[in-house]
């Protein structure tokens, strides 16, 4: 049930970017693409790392007191690999930004996957607000 939960918020948010990136993309402006990019990235960003999280909290077991040992051990390698991908492809900085969330709680906490999804969302909203305000206007 709870991958369910937040496998519906990844499918919100990646169904509302490709309405907006995809079909209506000609229809608005840069201000309205820029304005609205919060409805689609709060909901994508809560999913992926509810899904991540719920996956780590799964198979992690009682001697895995952190996410990351538990990424790196090897012990899944599927983790791994994902993990690895993504370095690939949002190369350094983008990995050390995706698992900073995940490295703040222990996942034997009951609600580890829940409180890594609100915490990334929280984290991943105030780097996007950072570019908003700093960077984006200037380019």
């Amino acid at each position: 049930m709870k991958k369910l939960f937040y496998f519906l918020f990844l499918a919100l948010g990646f169904g509302i970017f490709v309405y907006f990136y995809g079909i209506n993309f000609n229809n608005m402006s840069e201000t309205d693409l820029v304005t609205y990019a919060t409805t689609w990235y709060i909901p994508l960003i809560f999913g992926l790392y509810g899904l991540y999280a719920l996956h780590i909290q799964k198979k992690a077991g009682p001697e895995d007191t952190h996410a990351l040992k538990f990424i790196f051990s090897g012990k899944d390698s599927g983790l791994l690999l994902t993990t690895i991908g993504l370095i690939g492809i949002s190369g350094i900085f983008g990995a050390i930004f995706f698992i900073i969330p995940l490295a703040l709680l222990k996942p034997q906490l009951k609600v580890f996957h829940l409180f890594t999804a609100l915490m990334a969302t929280i984290f991943w909203v105030l780097v996007l607000a950072f570019f908003l305000i700093f960077i984006f206007p200037s380019l």
